[in-house]
């Protein structure tokens, strides 16, 4: 599994309206790319920075979508404090659930 990060800060103010357009409109339709395994966003409310990681099957399908997931960052640039980070090809190397 390979993983993309984007890091950033969101304005003040604008968090739960970011976490709420994260979870109506953009988890929605990463579950439908082929590849997809899991994505979560992580936040911290006292400095409005953010984290989002989305997990795929393979380096393949991570940068099959990689445009897909260039416009849906860019569909947040009213919300965002300056250009976001987005890292993208991390492997997954070791794993801890609770199963």
């Amino acid at each position: 599994m390979h993983v993309r990060l984007v890091r950033g800060e969101i304005k003040a103010g604008l968090l739960d309206t970011a976490v709420q357009r994260w979870t109506n409109q953009i988890a929605p339709v990463a579950r439908t790319q082929t590849g997809f395994v899991r994505a979560s966003l992580l936040v911290d409310r006292a400095t409005n920075q953010f984290l989002t990681m989305v997990v795929w099957n393979s380096l393949e399908a991570l940068q099959a979508n990689i445009a897909w997931n260039r416009d849906r960052v860019s569909s947040f640039g009213d919300l965002f404090v300056g250009a976001p980070t987005i890292e993208e090809g991390f492997e997954v190397a070791a794993e801890a659930n609770l199963e």
